[in-house]
């Protein structure tokens, strides 16, 4: 059960991330009965809400560039981490 949990909340954090829907239909779409029940076990896992996680993304978006051509994925996630970007995951 906790495998679920943890494949619905981070699509939840995905759609936040990356779609204009509302956390309502984000909710039904990760298999969650309302709003609420999505707002609590997001706030459980990631330590905010799912409106708050969603304006903090948005203001510190990620961009391309910011990553060489040369640089490994590990490179990338270090260099994340060192600049205070954790996992969507970070809780779960």
């Amino acid at each position: 059960m906790r495998y679920l949990g943890r494949v619905r909340l981070s699509r939840a954090a995905r759609y936040l991330t990356t779609t204009d829907l509302t956390v309502y239909a984000i909710a039904q779409s990760t298999g969650y009965d309302s709003e609420a029940s999505l707002g609590k076990a997001f706030k459980r896992a990631f330590g905010q809400s799912p409106g708050e996680y969603r304006r903090e993304r948005a203001s510190s978006p990620i961009r391309i560039a910011d990553v060489s051509a040369t640089e490994t994925a590990s490179q990338a996630v270090a260099a994340a981490k060192k600049a205070g970007a954790g996992p969507i995951w970070r809780r779960l």
